[in-house]
Protein backbone atom coordinates (compact mmCIF):
# COMPACT_ATOMS: atom_id res chain seq x y z
CA UNK A 1 0.00 0.00 0.00
CA UNK A 2 2.72 2.48 1.21
CA UNK A 3 4.59 1.66 -1.73
CA UNK A 4 2.25 2.10 -4.36
CA UNK A 5 1.48 5.58 -2.94
CA UNK A 6 4.92 6.44 -3.28
CA UNK A 7 5.04 5.40 -7.11
CA UNK A 8 2.26 7.38 -7.43
CA UNK A 9 3.41 10.32 -5.86
CA UNK A 10 6.48 9.98 -7.95
CA UNK A 11 5.24 9.78 -10.76
CA UNK A 12 3.16 13.45 -10.07
CA UNK A 13 6.64 15.00 -9.37
CA UNK A 14 7.74 13.65 -12.71
CA UNK A 15 5.20 15.36 -14.40
CA UNK A 16 5.06 18.86 -12.72
CA UNK A 17 8.47 19.03 -13.55
CA UNK A 18 8.22 18.04 -16.90
CA UNK A 19 5.36 20.43 -16.86
CA UNK A 20 7.59 23.26 -15.76
CA UNK A 21 10.48 22.91 -18.07
CA UNK A 22 8.29 22.80 -20.98
CA UNK A 23 7.00 26.21 -19.83
CA UNK A 24 10.36 27.83 -19.09
CA UNK A 25 11.58 26.64 -22.93
CA UNK A 26 8.14 28.18 -24.29
CA UNK A 27 8.84 31.72 -22.35
CA UNK A 28 12.19 31.57 -23.43
CA UNK A 29 11.46 31.84 -27.00
CA UNK A 30 9.28 34.94 -26.73
CA UNK A 31 10.73 38.46 -26.15
CA UNK A 32 11.86 39.15 -22.55
CA UNK A 33 11.95 42.90 -21.50
CA UNK A 34 14.49 41.49 -18.99
CA UNK A 35 16.34 39.41 -21.63
CA UNK A 36 19.66 40.67 -21.66
CA UNK A 37 18.96 42.73 -18.63
CA UNK A 38 22.27 45.09 -18.35
CA UNK A 39 23.77 44.05 -21.40
CA UNK A 40 24.48 46.49 -23.95
CA UNK A 41 21.51 46.14 -26.67
CA UNK A 42 21.41 48.17 -30.03
CA UNK A 43 18.36 50.11 -31.09
CA UNK A 44 18.66 50.72 -35.10
CA UNK A 45 16.84 54.40 -35.93
CA UNK A 46 15.38 55.39 -38.87
CA UNK A 47 13.41 58.63 -39.58
CA UNK A 48 10.51 58.30 -42.40
CA UNK A 49 7.99 61.17 -43.13
CA UNK A 50 7.04 64.38 -41.79
CA UNK A 51 3.64 65.71 -40.55
CA UNK A 52 1.47 68.72 -40.84
CA UNK A 53 -1.29 68.95 -38.29
CA UNK A 54 -4.60 68.87 -39.79
CA UNK A 55 -7.10 71.93 -38.54
CA UNK A 56 -8.72 70.04 -35.87
CA UNK A 57 -11.45 72.90 -34.82
CA UNK A 58 -12.07 76.20 -36.61
CA UNK A 59 -15.36 77.11 -35.48
CA UNK A 60 -14.41 79.22 -32.40
CA UNK A 61 -12.07 81.78 -35.21
CA UNK A 62 -13.17 85.30 -35.79
CA UNK A 63 -12.43 85.21 -39.03
CA UNK A 64 -15.83 84.32 -41.08
CA UNK A 65 -15.47 81.02 -42.89
CA UNK A 66 -17.71 79.74 -45.54
CA UNK A 67 -20.82 78.72 -44.09
CA UNK A 68 -22.84 77.40 -47.11
CA UNK A 69 -23.52 73.71 -47.48
CA UNK A 70 -21.82 73.65 -50.90
CA UNK A 71 -18.19 75.14 -49.72
CA UNK A 72 -15.42 73.87 -47.48
CA UNK A 73 -16.30 75.15 -43.67
CA UNK A 74 -12.60 75.38 -43.30
CA UNK A 75 -11.81 77.89 -45.93
CA UNK A 76 -10.83 81.81 -44.75
CA UNK A 77 -11.97 84.10 -47.61
CA UNK A 78 -10.47 87.60 -47.31
CA UNK A 79 -11.48 90.98 -48.43
CA UNK A 80 -12.59 91.61 -52.36
CA UNK A 81 -10.60 94.75 -53.48
CA UNK A 82 -11.24 96.30 -56.43
CA UNK A 83 -7.85 96.97 -58.56
CA UNK A 84 -9.64 98.94 -61.33
CA UNK A 85 -12.87 99.82 -62.98
CA UNK A 86 -12.90 96.41 -64.75
CA UNK A 87 -10.18 93.88 -62.41
CA UNK A 88 -10.67 92.74 -58.50
CA UNK A 89 -8.71 90.44 -56.44
CA UNK A 90 -10.15 87.39 -54.29
CA UNK A 91 -8.00 86.32 -51.38
CA UNK A 92 -8.71 82.20 -49.83
CA UNK A 93 -6.37 80.94 -47.02
CA UNK A 94 -7.12 77.15 -47.47
CA UNK A 95 -5.59 74.90 -45.03
CA UNK A 96 -4.49 71.02 -46.13
CA UNK A 97 -6.64 68.63 -45.20
CA UNK A 98 -7.06 64.31 -45.50
CA UNK A 99 -9.42 64.56 -48.66
CA UNK A 100 -7.00 65.68 -51.82
CA UNK A 101 -9.90 66.44 -54.26
CA UNK A 102 -13.31 68.16 -53.48
CA UNK A 103 -16.03 66.11 -54.29
CA UNK A 104 -14.22 64.07 -57.26
CA UNK A 105 -13.79 66.53 -59.42
CA UNK A 106 -11.59 66.95 -62.44
CA UNK A 107 -8.72 69.42 -61.96
CA UNK A 108 -7.65 71.70 -64.33
CA UNK A 109 -4.62 73.28 -65.38
CA UNK A 110 -6.34 76.24 -63.69
CA UNK A 111 -5.83 74.00 -60.29
CA UNK A 112 -4.97 76.77 -57.81
CA UNK A 113 -8.33 78.65 -58.54
CA UNK A 114 -9.96 74.88 -58.22
CA UNK A 115 -9.04 75.03 -54.48
CA UNK A 116 -7.29 71.32 -55.60
CA UNK A 117 -4.98 71.60 -52.67
CA UNK A 118 -6.81 70.47 -49.35
CA UNK A 119 -4.98 67.38 -47.59
CA UNK A 120 -3.03 67.38 -44.19
CA UNK A 121 0.18 66.70 -45.45
CA UNK A 122 2.38 62.97 -44.77
CA UNK A 123 5.39 63.69 -46.61
CA UNK A 124 8.63 61.65 -47.15
CA UNK A 125 11.57 64.03 -45.49
CA UNK A 126 14.24 64.95 -47.67
CA UNK A 127 16.96 62.37 -47.90
CA UNK A 128 20.09 64.57 -46.23
CA UNK A 129 18.32 66.06 -44.18
CA UNK A 130 20.14 66.28 -40.48
CA UNK A 131 17.97 65.57 -36.76
CA UNK A 132 19.50 65.16 -33.44
CA UNK A 133 18.10 62.34 -31.43
CA UNK A 134 18.29 62.05 -27.67
CA UNK A 135 17.56 59.29 -24.97
CA UNK A 136 16.44 60.07 -21.37
CA UNK A 137 15.99 57.35 -18.86
CA UNK A 138 12.27 56.54 -17.08
CA UNK A 139 13.48 59.03 -14.58
CA UNK A 140 14.07 61.71 -16.88
CA UNK A 141 17.99 61.40 -16.46
CA UNK A 142 20.05 62.47 -19.64
CA UNK A 143 21.52 59.32 -21.11
CA UNK A 144 22.63 59.81 -24.73
CA UNK A 145 22.47 61.57 -27.79
CA UNK A 146 23.29 60.87 -31.80
CA UNK A 147 23.49 63.26 -34.54
CA UNK A 148 21.73 61.61 -37.89
CA UNK A 149 21.45 62.46 -41.25
CA UNK A 150 18.54 61.17 -43.27
CA UNK A 151 19.09 57.70 -45.17
CA UNK A 152 22.90 57.66 -43.85
CA UNK A 153 21.88 56.39 -40.36
CA UNK A 154 24.29 53.20 -40.61
CA UNK A 155 27.17 55.69 -40.76
CA UNK A 156 26.72 57.32 -37.02
CA UNK A 157 27.88 55.72 -34.25
CA UNK A 158 25.54 52.76 -32.67
CA UNK A 159 22.93 53.57 -30.39
CA UNK A 160 23.93 50.97 -27.65
CA UNK A 161 21.50 50.60 -24.63
CA UNK A 162 21.03 48.55 -21.45
CA UNK A 163 18.70 46.04 -22.54
CA UNK A 164 15.17 45.57 -20.05
CA UNK A 165 14.58 49.42 -19.49
CA UNK A 166 12.40 51.90 -20.78
CA UNK A 167 13.37 54.95 -22.42
CA UNK A 168 12.00 58.25 -23.90
CA UNK A 169 13.56 58.90 -27.00
CA UNK A 170 13.20 62.59 -28.19
CA UNK A 171 14.44 63.72 -31.51
CA UNK A 172 14.23 67.08 -33.82
CA UNK A 173 15.38 68.98 -36.94
CA UNK A 174 14.74 72.27 -38.90
CA UNK A 175 14.22 70.62 -41.85
CA UNK A 176 17.61 71.25 -43.79
CA UNK A 177 21.06 69.39 -44.08
CA UNK A 178 22.60 71.76 -41.00
CA UNK A 179 22.67 70.41 -37.81
CA UNK A 180 20.11 70.96 -35.95
CA UNK A 181 20.64 73.60 -32.68
CA UNK A 182 22.49 71.41 -29.68
CA UNK A 183 20.15 71.17 -26.09
CA UNK A 184 21.10 73.25 -23.65
CA UNK A 185 20.21 72.15 -19.96
CA UNK A 186 18.48 74.62 -17.43
CA UNK A 187 20.14 75.46 -14.58
CA UNK A 188 22.95 72.82 -15.44
CA UNK A 189 21.30 69.67 -14.60
CA UNK A 190 21.05 66.79 -17.55
CA UNK A 191 17.06 65.56 -17.84
CA UNK A 192 14.06 65.54 -20.03
CA UNK A 193 12.69 68.55 -17.58
CA UNK A 194 15.40 70.82 -18.04
CA UNK A 195 16.44 70.45 -21.47
CA UNK A 196 15.49 73.35 -24.41
CA UNK A 197 16.17 74.07 -27.55
CA UNK A 198 16.64 77.87 -29.27
CA UNK A 199 15.25 77.95 -32.60
CA UNK A 200 14.82 81.06 -34.89
CA UNK A 201 12.09 82.14 -35.99
CA UNK A 202 12.27 81.45 -39.46
CA UNK A 203 13.47 77.37 -38.70
CA UNK A 204 11.05 75.22 -40.04
CA UNK A 205 11.03 72.93 -36.39
CA UNK A 206 10.13 69.16 -36.20
CA UNK A 207 9.84 67.22 -33.08
CA UNK A 208 9.10 63.47 -32.27
CA UNK A 209 8.59 61.56 -29.15
CA UNK A 210 8.13 58.27 -28.18
CA UNK A 211 8.53 55.84 -25.27
CA UNK A 212 9.90 52.27 -25.94
CA UNK A 213 11.34 49.40 -23.87
CA UNK A 214 15.02 48.26 -25.08
CA UNK A 215 14.22 44.27 -25.17
CA UNK A 216 17.10 41.97 -25.33
CA UNK A 217 15.72 39.17 -27.17
CA UNK A 218 14.90 40.61 -30.50
CA UNK A 219 16.07 43.57 -33.00
CA UNK A 220 14.85 47.11 -31.81
CA UNK A 221 13.97 49.29 -34.28
CA UNK A 222 12.86 53.18 -33.91
CA UNK A 223 11.25 54.54 -36.53
CA UNK A 224 10.97 58.77 -35.70
CA UNK A 225 8.61 60.65 -37.79
CA UNK A 226 8.50 64.17 -37.32
CA UNK A 227 5.56 66.69 -36.49
CA UNK A 228 6.03 70.40 -38.00
CA UNK A 229 5.85 73.31 -34.65
CA UNK A 230 5.76 76.09 -36.96
CA UNK A 231 2.78 77.02 -39.50
CA UNK A 232 3.71 77.51 -43.16
CA UNK A 233 2.40 79.38 -45.34
CA UNK A 234 2.26 79.57 -49.52
CA UNK A 235 1.22 82.30 -51.56
CA UNK A 236 0.17 81.94 -55.30
CA UNK A 237 -1.09 85.30 -57.57
CA UNK A 238 -3.35 83.61 -60.31
CA UNK A 239 -3.92 86.04 -63.35
CA UNK A 240 -4.46 83.39 -65.69
CA UNK A 241 -8.45 84.86 -65.90
CA UNK A 242 -6.62 88.37 -67.43
CA UNK A 243 -4.24 87.40 -69.19
CA UNK A 244 -1.83 89.56 -67.46
CA UNK A 245 1.78 88.83 -65.88
CA UNK A 246 2.31 89.41 -62.28
CA UNK A 247 5.59 91.70 -62.81
CA UNK A 248 6.01 92.84 -59.07
CA UNK A 249 4.96 92.00 -55.65
CA UNK A 250 6.05 93.21 -52.04
CA UNK A 251 3.95 91.50 -49.41
CA UNK A 252 4.29 90.21 -45.57
CA UNK A 253 2.34 88.77 -43.09
CA UNK A 254 2.30 90.47 -39.78
CA UNK A 255 1.84 88.22 -36.70
CA UNK A 256 5.44 86.72 -36.36
CA UNK A 257 8.27 86.82 -33.27
CA UNK A 258 11.80 86.47 -34.69
CA UNK A 259 13.07 83.59 -32.02
CA UNK A 260 11.40 80.82 -29.76
CA UNK A 261 12.46 77.97 -27.18
CA UNK A 262 11.10 74.53 -27.53
CA UNK A 263 11.35 72.44 -24.36
CA UNK A 264 11.78 68.91 -25.18
CA UNK A 265 9.16 67.87 -23.01
CA UNK A 266 6.74 69.03 -25.09
CA UNK A 267 8.29 70.15 -28.24
CA UNK A 268 6.00 73.11 -28.21
CA UNK A 269 7.92 76.18 -29.00
CA UNK A 270 7.34 79.59 -26.42
CA UNK A 271 7.72 82.33 -28.83
CA UNK A 272 10.02 85.42 -27.82
CA UNK A 273 10.98 89.01 -29.47
CA UNK A 274 8.74 91.68 -30.43
CA UNK A 275 5.97 90.42 -32.67
CA UNK A 276 6.72 92.17 -36.36
CA UNK A 277 6.24 91.31 -40.29
CA UNK A 278 7.37 88.10 -42.29
CA UNK A 279 8.04 88.65 -45.62
CA UNK A 280 7.11 87.36 -48.32
CA UNK A 281 9.82 85.56 -51.14
CA UNK A 282 8.99 84.76 -54.54
CA UNK A 283 11.37 83.30 -56.68
CA UNK A 284 10.30 84.40 -59.98
CA UNK A 285 8.06 86.77 -61.54
CA UNK A 286 7.15 87.90 -64.90
CA UNK A 287 3.86 85.04 -65.40
CA UNK A 288 0.43 85.08 -64.78
CA UNK A 289 0.46 83.22 -61.83
CA UNK A 290 3.32 82.86 -59.43
CA UNK A 291 4.11 81.09 -56.47
CA UNK A 292 6.38 82.16 -53.36
CA UNK A 293 8.53 79.74 -51.55
CA UNK A 294 7.00 78.26 -48.00
CA UNK A 295 6.60 81.26 -45.58
CA UNK A 296 7.54 79.95 -41.61
CA UNK A 297 5.52 81.68 -39.56
CA UNK A 298 6.11 81.94 -35.86
CA UNK A 299 3.39 82.52 -33.94
CA UNK A 300 1.19 81.35 -31.70
CA UNK A 301 -2.52 80.33 -32.83
CA UNK A 302 -4.05 83.69 -33.25
CA UNK A 303 -6.85 85.14 -35.14
CA UNK A 304 -5.08 88.20 -35.48
CA UNK A 305 -2.60 87.90 -38.30
CA UNK A 306 -3.18 90.23 -41.17
CA UNK A 307 -1.68 90.06 -45.06
CA UNK A 308 -0.75 93.13 -46.25
CA UNK A 309 0.52 93.63 -50.13
CA UNK A 310 2.83 96.99 -49.64
CA UNK A 311 3.03 96.75 -53.74
CA UNK A 312 2.24 94.60 -56.51
CA UNK A 313 1.82 95.22 -60.43
CA UNK A 314 -0.28 93.00 -62.61
CA UNK A 315 0.22 94.34 -66.62
CA UNK A 316 0.02 97.88 -66.18
CA UNK A 317 -1.17 98.61 -63.17
CA UNK A 318 0.19 99.00 -60.11
CA UNK A 319 -1.53 99.31 -56.82
CA UNK A 320 0.15 99.51 -52.91
CA UNK A 321 -1.04 99.21 -49.48
CA UNK A 322 -3.68 96.06 -49.98
CA UNK A 323 -5.08 94.21 -47.04
CA UNK A 324 -6.54 91.49 -48.54
CA UNK A 325 -6.86 90.04 -44.85
CA UNK A 326 -7.01 90.87 -41.29
CA UNK A 327 -7.77 88.72 -38.50
CA UNK A 328 -6.29 85.49 -39.90
CA UNK A 329 -6.73 82.50 -37.95
CA UNK A 330 -3.10 81.03 -38.23
CA UNK A 331 -2.96 77.31 -36.30
CA UNK A 332 0.86 76.35 -35.08
CA UNK A 333 1.98 73.21 -37.23
CA UNK A 334 -0.62 73.50 -40.08
CA UNK A 335 0.15 73.67 -43.80
CA UNK A 336 -1.65 76.37 -45.59
CA UNK A 337 -2.12 77.72 -49.19
CA UNK A 338 -2.74 81.48 -49.68
CA UNK A 339 -4.49 82.03 -53.10
CA UNK A 340 -4.74 85.44 -54.71
CA UNK A 341 -7.19 85.15 -57.70
CA UNK A 342 -7.16 88.39 -59.93
CA UNK A 343 -10.72 88.04 -61.95
CA UNK A 344 -12.33 90.84 -64.57
CA UNK A 345 -15.85 92.46 -63.30
CA UNK A 346 -18.90 90.69 -64.46
CA UNK A 347 -20.60 91.27 -67.21
CA UNK A 348 -23.01 90.17 -70.13
CA UNK A 349 -20.80 89.26 -73.48
CA UNK A 350 -21.16 86.76 -76.00
CA UNK A 351 -19.39 83.04 -76.50
CA UNK A 352 -19.19 81.63 -80.41
CA UNK A 353 -21.92 84.44 -80.94
CA UNK A 354 -24.24 82.87 -77.76
CA UNK A 355 -24.93 84.60 -75.14
CA UNK A 356 -22.66 84.26 -71.98
CA UNK A 357 -21.77 86.06 -68.67
CA UNK A 358 -18.72 85.97 -67.00
CA UNK A 359 -18.93 85.75 -63.30
CA UNK A 360 -15.83 85.60 -61.25
CA UNK A 361 -13.71 85.34 -64.50
CA UNK A 362 -15.35 82.52 -65.82
CA UNK A 363 -18.04 82.78 -69.04
CA UNK A 364 -20.72 80.66 -68.45
CA UNK A 365 -23.34 80.27 -71.74
CA UNK A 366 -26.70 81.27 -70.40
CA UNK A 367 -28.68 79.04 -71.89
CA UNK A 368 -28.90 75.32 -71.20
CA UNK A 369 -27.66 72.94 -73.96
CA UNK A 370 -30.59 72.38 -77.19
CA UNK A 371 -32.02 75.78 -76.04
CA UNK A 372 -31.88 78.01 -79.19
CA UNK A 373 -29.38 81.60 -78.29
CA UNK A 374 -32.07 83.66 -79.41
CA UNK A 375 -34.11 83.16 -76.63
CA UNK A 376 -34.40 85.39 -73.66
CA UNK A 377 -32.54 83.51 -71.04
CA UNK A 378 -34.04 85.27 -68.70
CA UNK A 379 -37.39 86.16 -69.63
CA UNK A 380 -39.65 83.36 -66.97
CA UNK A 381 -43.38 83.79 -67.61
CA UNK A 382 -46.26 81.33 -67.19
CA UNK A 383 -44.74 79.24 -70.22
CA UNK A 384 -41.12 78.77 -70.39
CA UNK A 385 -41.24 75.15 -72.48
CA UNK A 386 -38.89 76.88 -75.30
CA UNK A 387 -36.12 77.80 -72.26
CA UNK A 388 -35.78 74.22 -70.74
CA UNK A 389 -32.85 72.34 -72.73
CA UNK A 390 -32.39 68.39 -73.17
CA UNK A 391 -31.49 65.80 -71.42
CA UNK A 392 -28.39 63.69 -71.66
CA UNK A 393 -26.78 60.78 -70.14
CA UNK A 394 -23.26 61.04 -68.63
CA UNK A 395 -20.74 60.04 -70.62
CA UNK A 396 -22.47 59.87 -74.19
CA UNK A 397 -22.04 61.97 -77.16
CA UNK A 398 -20.16 64.34 -78.04
CA UNK A 399 -21.20 68.17 -79.15
CA UNK A 400 -19.80 69.67 -81.96
CA UNK A 401 -19.57 73.19 -83.67
CA UNK A 402 -23.74 72.99 -84.42
CA UNK A 403 -24.62 70.56 -82.13
CA UNK A 404 -24.63 67.26 -79.79
CA UNK A 405 -27.21 64.98 -81.59
CA UNK A 406 -26.93 62.47 -78.69
CA UNK A 407 -29.72 63.54 -75.98
CA UNK A 408 -32.13 60.75 -75.10
CA UNK A 409 -35.46 63.30 -74.11
CA UNK A 410 -36.31 66.99 -74.84
CA UNK A 411 -38.90 68.97 -73.04
CA UNK A 412 -41.59 67.96 -75.62
CA UNK A 413 -40.95 63.34 -74.69
CA UNK A 414 -44.01 62.23 -73.53
CA UNK A 415 -43.44 61.97 -69.55
CA UNK A 416 -43.62 57.93 -69.06
CA UNK A 417 -41.02 55.45 -69.69
CA UNK A 418 -38.92 55.76 -72.67
CA UNK A 419 -38.83 52.57 -75.54
CA UNK A 420 -35.07 51.36 -75.53
CA UNK A 421 -33.78 53.54 -72.84
CA UNK A 422 -30.07 52.93 -72.39
CA UNK A 423 -29.42 51.11 -68.96
CA UNK A 424 -26.23 49.58 -70.07
CA UNK A 425 -22.88 50.60 -68.41
CA UNK A 426 -21.57 53.79 -69.73
CA UNK A 427 -17.96 53.11 -70.71
CA UNK A 428 -17.19 56.57 -72.16
CA UNK A 429 -16.55 60.22 -70.34
CA UNK A 430 -16.96 63.64 -70.45
CA UNK A 431 -13.68 65.50 -69.83
CA UNK A 432 -11.58 68.86 -70.20
CA UNK A 433 -11.48 68.44 -73.83
CA UNK A 434 -14.11 65.78 -74.76
CA UNK A 435 -17.28 67.71 -74.00
CA UNK A 436 -21.04 67.46 -74.65
CA UNK A 437 -21.44 71.10 -75.46
CA UNK A 438 -22.45 72.97 -78.52
CA UNK A 439 -19.09 74.93 -80.04
CA UNK A 440 -16.69 72.22 -80.08
CA UNK A 441 -13.57 73.24 -79.03
CA UNK A 442 -14.84 76.27 -77.15
CA UNK A 443 -17.06 74.84 -74.64
CA UNK A 444 -17.23 72.20 -71.86
CA UNK A 445 -18.95 70.85 -68.55
CA UNK A 446 -18.36 72.72 -65.32
CA UNK A 447 -15.79 71.48 -62.80
CA UNK A 448 -17.44 70.67 -59.34
CA UNK A 449 -14.87 73.77 -58.00
CA UNK A 450 -15.95 76.10 -60.78
CA UNK A 451 -19.57 75.44 -59.56
CA UNK A 452 -18.62 76.23 -56.31
CA UNK A 453 -17.07 79.91 -57.37
CA UNK A 454 -20.72 80.51 -59.01
CA UNK A 455 -22.01 79.60 -55.75
CA UNK A 456 -20.01 81.84 -53.57
CA UNK A 457 -19.92 84.64 -56.35
CA UNK A 458 -23.44 85.59 -56.78
CA UNK A 459 -26.84 85.74 -54.33
CA UNK A 460 -29.57 82.96 -55.39
CA UNK A 461 -33.41 83.35 -55.30
CA UNK A 462 -36.09 81.53 -56.89
CA UNK A 463 -38.73 82.32 -59.51
CA UNK A 464 -41.53 80.48 -60.58
CA UNK A 465 -44.10 78.08 -59.19
CA UNK A 466 -42.38 75.56 -57.04
CA UNK A 467 -44.52 72.29 -57.67
CA UNK A 468 -43.91 68.44 -59.26
CA UNK A 469 -45.74 68.26 -62.60
CA UNK A 470 -44.65 67.39 -65.66
CA UNK A 471 -46.43 70.59 -67.18
CA UNK A 472 -44.60 72.73 -64.87
CA UNK A 473 -42.00 75.03 -66.61
CA UNK A 474 -41.97 78.35 -64.47
CA UNK A 475 -39.83 77.27 -61.24
CA UNK A 476 -36.14 78.34 -62.04
CA UNK A 477 -33.20 79.40 -59.43
CA UNK A 478 -31.30 82.71 -60.75
CA UNK A 479 -27.75 83.54 -59.73
CA UNK A 480 -27.31 86.97 -59.29
CA UNK A 481 -23.24 88.31 -58.89
CA UNK A 482 -22.47 90.16 -55.71
CA UNK A 483 -20.51 92.38 -58.12
CA UNK A 484 -22.59 93.61 -60.67
CA UNK A 485 -26.53 92.75 -59.87
CA UNK A 486 -27.51 93.48 -63.34
CA UNK A 487 -25.32 90.13 -63.99
CA UNK A 488 -27.69 87.04 -63.85
CA UNK A 489 -27.95 83.13 -64.69
CA UNK A 490 -31.18 81.45 -64.49
CA UNK A 491 -31.38 77.44 -64.19
CA UNK A 492 -34.90 75.96 -65.13
CA UNK A 493 -35.82 73.28 -62.94
CA UNK A 494 -36.41 70.57 -65.87
CA UNK A 495 -36.45 67.06 -63.06
CA UNK A 496 -34.41 64.10 -65.01
CA UNK A 497 -34.90 61.27 -66.96
CA UNK A 498 -34.65 57.98 -64.44
CA UNK A 499 -31.74 55.69 -65.22
CA UNK A 500 -33.65 52.75 -65.28
CA UNK A 501 -36.74 53.26 -67.64
CA UNK A 502 -36.43 57.10 -68.82
CA UNK A 503 -39.86 58.17 -66.86
CA UNK A 504 -39.89 61.85 -65.87
CA UNK A 505 -39.27 63.11 -62.34
CA UNK A 506 -39.51 66.41 -60.33
CA UNK A 507 -39.85 68.74 -63.27
CA UNK A 508 -40.97 71.99 -61.52
CA UNK A 509 -39.62 71.24 -58.35
CA UNK A 510 -35.25 70.19 -58.77
CA UNK A 511 -32.71 71.00 -61.34
CA UNK A 512 -30.21 68.55 -62.25
CA UNK A 513 -27.15 69.28 -64.06
CA UNK A 514 -24.04 67.05 -65.18
CA UNK A 515 -20.59 68.43 -64.14
CA UNK A 516 -16.98 67.07 -65.17
CA UNK A 517 -15.17 64.63 -62.72
CA UNK A 518 -13.83 60.63 -62.67
CA UNK A 519 -16.85 58.65 -62.69
CA UNK A 520 -16.87 56.50 -59.58
CA UNK A 521 -19.21 52.68 -59.59
CA UNK A 522 -21.29 54.52 -62.56
CA UNK A 523 -21.83 57.74 -60.75
CA UNK A 524 -20.94 61.10 -61.74
CA UNK A 525 -21.47 64.61 -60.08
CA UNK A 526 -24.40 66.74 -60.97
CA UNK A 527 -25.03 70.33 -59.88
CA UNK A 528 -28.49 69.89 -57.82
CA UNK A 529 -31.33 73.00 -57.83
CA UNK A 530 -34.05 73.18 -55.18
CA UNK A 531 -36.05 75.75 -53.45
CA UNK A 532 -33.38 76.02 -50.71
CA UNK A 533 -29.50 76.13 -51.03
CA UNK A 534 -27.85 74.68 -54.00
CA UNK A 535 -25.46 72.23 -53.63
CA UNK A 536 -23.51 69.05 -55.10
CA UNK A 537 -24.24 65.70 -55.47
CA UNK A 538 -23.72 62.46 -57.33
CA UNK A 539 -26.11 60.13 -59.70
CA UNK A 540 -26.23 57.19 -61.81
CA UNK A 541 -24.52 57.91 -65.09
CA UNK A 542 -27.41 56.40 -66.84
CA UNK A 543 -29.53 59.35 -65.42
CA UNK A 544 -30.87 61.86 -68.18
CA UNK A 545 -30.20 65.47 -66.85
CA UNK A 546 -29.47 68.73 -68.21
CA UNK A 547 -25.88 70.22 -69.29
CA UNK A 548 -24.87 74.08 -68.73
CA UNK A 549 -21.35 74.90 -70.45
CA UNK A 550 -18.59 77.17 -69.72
CA UNK A 551 -15.86 78.63 -71.70
CA UNK A 552 -12.73 75.90 -71.83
Amino acid sequence: MYTSIQKTTNIFKLLALGLLINIAQSCSQKSDPMAGHGEKIEVRVSLTDAIYEEVSDLSRAATPYLTDPYARSRIQRGEEIQLDEDLFLTAELIPERRDDTLNGELFSGDALKDRTRAAAEITPVTTGVAYKLLVYAANGGYVTERDYIRGQEASAPALLLDGGYTYSFIAYSVNTTTAPPAVTFTGGTQTLAASNVSITGVQDFMYFRQEMTVLGSTTNNLNVILRHRMSQITTTINANAVAYNVTAVTASFSRHQPSATVPLSTGLPTRSGTIGTRAVTFASLGTRSVTSTPTIINAAANSLTNFVISSIQIGDIIRTSLTPFTNLTVTPGVKYNLVLNITPNDIFTTLDGRPAARINGKLWLRHDEGVLPTHDADNFGSSNEHLVGRYFQWGIGEGTNTDNTSWIATPQTQPGSISGYNTSPITTSWTLTRSPCRGGTATRLPTVAEVNELYAATVATNIGNWNNSATNFTAAKVFTSRRNANVKLTFPTPGYRLYTNGSLNFRGDTGFYWLLGSPSANHANNMYITQGAPSIENRHMNYGLSIRCVTR
